[in-house]
């Protein structure tokens, strides 16, 4: 499922259905997203593969991705474009074991971003 900036941000938790599992979510709104990375946690952790994030960097968004890197271990995927801590990047790399390709970075560089793919 994509959402983008398009769709009005205080609805995404509405349409999002905890009860239907999500293999694959971009979420590329370019507004804080902690609630609802917060609630995917939650309620995709099992069926989650890939997800996609266009947002705002804070320190609540490094510990929601930290406790999402915990709760998913089931990603391949995860891009997320904007900075994060080094922590949330170690988080998603020792508890992920099937991530294989990610976009997370310490330092703001020049667009395009490129992924890291783990061989």
């Amino acid at each position: 499922m994509i959402l983008d900036h398009t769709f009005p941000a205080k609805k995404i938790t509405w349409i999002l259905q905890p009860g239907i599992p999500m293999k694959s979510l971009d979420l590329i709104t370019y507004t804080y997203l902690v609630k609802e990375v917060n609630f995917v946690a939650k309620n995709y952790h099992a069926s989650l593969e890939r997800l996609v994030l266009q947002t705002t960097s804070s320190e609540k968004l490094n510990s929601a991705l930290i406790e999402l890197a915990s709760c998913c271990v089931s990603l391949k995927e995860i891009h997320c474009y904007c900075v994060v801590s080094q922590e949330v990047v170690q988080a998603f790399i020792s508890c992920c074991p099937g991530l294989r390709r990610y976009t997370l970075k310490t330092v703001k560089e020049l667009h395009p971003w490129r992924c890291t793919v783990i061989k």
